[in-house]
């Protein structure tokens, strides 16, 4: 220690004393406070406090004397005058202190009773900047990131203090003692990149960090809408004649023009984002045009200017105008050509080949949309709202197609119903009466359904049938051609003849009840053929008739049957089963006199016979040539045997007697 310092010291005190006597002050100490004493470092020199001021000022913080503390941090401000006060110290920039003012009340007694005013020095201040990236000479190069925040920390990752970024990016934390820390920045929304050594050395006086961090763009937002509504899909891309390069990852394909550097796209909330950007001037050009609409978009190009923050474009930009399209779809989603669209009640458009059409010059607003073709009825469209960023209108769905036909009827005075049944569980069966012409037609959904006819009671109808009995349709577009008729049918049989059957056999078919036209109906026998057919044949009752007849006697029937009559019912099917059965060959005989006889066959087998008088039928059942011979004692008929033929109509005879094909005339002898 210097031997003198105890001498000033009294030496001090004893003028001061003296002083005292005579002029009011306030004074004290400046001193460090525990913390920073103890950070002290042996290597370095004493706390010299010779550049620390202490200010006397009025409450209004005038200042009306001032002084400079003694090396070892003692003060003495003179006062003058009476009254309330204000003792402040100010120390170099950066330092902190405890308390910053103290205020006094100097009167009788002095200075706050002649009591020291201490203040304590209490630590310095670690300053830096965060840095933004600068694109271009528009942007300048002393800004930096606002309310980007760091943070210093101890050697053991202790919170320290932190701070947030200024306007210029630099960001500072006060009242902090000497020693070693670390620095940590973030921030939610910018990318901050460390370009050097975060950890600060803090020593007995204030410390301005290096640029360590570094912001690498900034990010720039916007929105397109329409009349209000967001809208997806618009391109925006970025030009600059200010900033020649931007970390963009987006691809620049169908730019509106070259030169572009970087594009994004807006969303479904209509907001689009270009990350990243350097500060600096940019043009953004909106751009769309895809492949059902094209978008009118105001402004055309907008101007922004880009500093060291996030930025958020306040003008929207505007669809004013666009062309939409969309798709006239049937049950099953393939597209209805020729369908005509309207729009508040104005044709707009006719769907082409495929069902697509295309609204043009078109507004963000509700409209009522409907599609218009013969046969099919369409779901509406009402107050839909068309936007800008759809892909295209909702389908317009045809729901219920028109199921369309005729009833073909010959009976006359015949009336006729139709009926829908077996669709789906939510359809209703239908039915409806056939018009004059037979037409009729259902309006129904997608689906699978029965029609039938059935005859509606009248004169005429009761007894009608149709064909087919029913038709099944499976409805996914108009079905405008299902027929029925009143059923027709073919009638098919065969004659089993004895020998070759011929065209002499002739069939008859007579209805027995209902109002045809034509009752009764002839055919003959196929050509060398046993089959016969009756074509066109209308359901009910009918009696069949066959006959075999000469061109010598066409009324009579020269063959006798099994059954020459059989009654048939016609229903919806061909009839396939009728056989008649030619039992033999008739022969008429006419006698005088009741005798006996016998007729000799072809196989020489005897078939007796007992003849009355008068005329009688026979039948014959073998073909061929036969003989007939009078039995009787007591008269007689003249020539004997009388020969006959099936096959040949002529009777060889010299006598009396008559005979026409198997028909036989004779007489007692004179």
């Amino acid at each position: 220690m210097d031997p003198l310092l105890p001498f000033l010291l009294l030496l001090t005190l004893a003028a001061f004393s003296a002083a005292s006597d005579e002029i009011d002050g306030c004074g004290g100490f400046v001193e460090a406070s525990s913390g920073l004493a103890k950070s002290k470092r042996a290597s370095e020199s004493k706390f010299d406090y010779s550049d620390i001021t202490v200010e006397l000022c009025t409450v209004d913080g005038l200042v009306k004397e001032s002084t400079q503390c003694a090396p070892n941090g003692y003060y003495f401000i003179p006062v003058y005058d009476k009254g309330s006060f204000i003792v402040r110290v100010k120390g170099p920039k950066g330092w902190s202190w405890k308390p910053e003012t103290v205020p006094v009340v100097i009167d009788q007694n002095g200075c706050n009773g002649n009591a020291d005013i201490n203040f304590q020095f209490t630590g310095f201040t670690v300053s830096g900047k965060i840095v933004g990236a600068v694109g271009g000479k528009s942007c300048s190069k002393d800004g930096g990131p606002s309310g980007v925040k760091v943070e210093l920390l101890s050697d053991l990752d202790e919170l320290v203090a932190s701070a947030l970024t200024s306007s210029t990016g630099g960001y500072a934390f006060v009242n902090i003692i000497p020693g070693l820390y670390r620095l940590r920045a973030s921030h939610p929304d910018y990318e901050i990149e460390m370009t050097g050594s975060s950890e600060v050395d803090l020593r007995f006086g204030n410390a301005v960090v290096d640029d360590v961090f570094f912001v690498s763009g900034y990010n720039i937002h916007g929105s397109v809408v329409a009349q209000g509504n967001p809208i997806l899909g618009v391109h925006l891309y970025l030009y600059s004649n200010d900033v020649k390069e931007v970390p963009c990852s987006q691809g620049l394909t169908d730019a509106p023009r070259e030169g572009a550097l970087c594009h994004a796209v807006s969303g479904v909330d209509g907001k689009f984002l270009f990350r990243s950007m350097p500060c600096g001037s940019y043009d953004l050009l909106p751009y769309y045009r895809g492949e059902n609409t094209v978008f009118d978009v105001s402004p055309s190009s907008l101007h922004v200017s880009l500093e060291h923050s996030h930025m958020t474009i306040p003008q929207k930009f505007q669809v004013t105008g666009f062309s939409v399209g969309g798709h006239v779809v049937d049950g099953y989603g393939a597209g209805i050509e020729g369908a005509k669209v309207i729009v508040d009640g104005q044709l707009r458009a006719v769907t082409d080949n495929l069902g697509y059409y295309r609204l043009d010059q078109v507004t963000s607003k509700k409209y009522d949309i409907v599609a218009e073709k013969d046969h099919y009825k369409f779901n509406r469209l009402e107050n839909f709202m068309i936007l800008p960023n759809m892909e295209s209108i909702d389908d317009i769905k045809s729901v219920r197609y028109d199921v369309c036909g005729v009833v073909q009827t010959v009976t006359p005075n015949s009336k006729a119903m139709v009926t829908l049944t077996h669709g789906p569980e939510n359809v209703k069966p239908q039915r409806k009466i056939v018009s004059e012409n037979g037409r009729f037609c259902f309006e129904v959904s997608t689906g699978e359904y029965r029609l039938s006819v059935l005859p509606v009671d009248s004169e005429g109808s009761s007894n009608l049938l149709f064909s087919p009995g029913y038709i099944d349709v499976n409805v996914k577009c108009p079905l405008l051609d299902v027929e029925f008729s009143q059923s027709q049918v073919n009638v098919h049989g065969k004659i089993l003849c004895k020998e070759k059957c011929n065209q002499n056999i002739l069939l008859l078919l007579v209805r027995l009840a209902g109002g045809v036209k034509h009752e009764t109906k002839t055919t003959s026998l196929e050509q060398d053929n046993a089959n016969f057919v009756f074509t066109k044949v209308f359901p009910g009752k009918y009696r069949l008739e066959v006959k075999h007849s000469s061109s010598k006697a066409p009324a009579n029937d020269d063959w006798c049957w099994d059954e020459n009559t059989l009654d048939v019912d016609v229903g919806n099917d061909d009839v396939t089963n009728i056989v008649f059965v030619q039992k033999g060959y008739w022969i008429e005989l006419v006698s005088s006199h009741d005798t006996e006889a016998y007729i000799r066959q072809p196989d020489s087998s005897k078939l007796e016979l007992l003849i009355k008088e008068g005329s009688q039928r026979m039948c014959i059942e073998t073909p061929g040539q036969h003989e007939l011979y009078l039995v009787n004692s007591c008269i007689s008929f003249g020539t004997s045997p009388i020969v006959f033929d099936t096959q040949n109509p002529v009777v060889s005879c010299s006598c009396t007697l008559v005979f026409i094909f198997i028909h036989v005339k004779f007489s007692l002898a004179p």
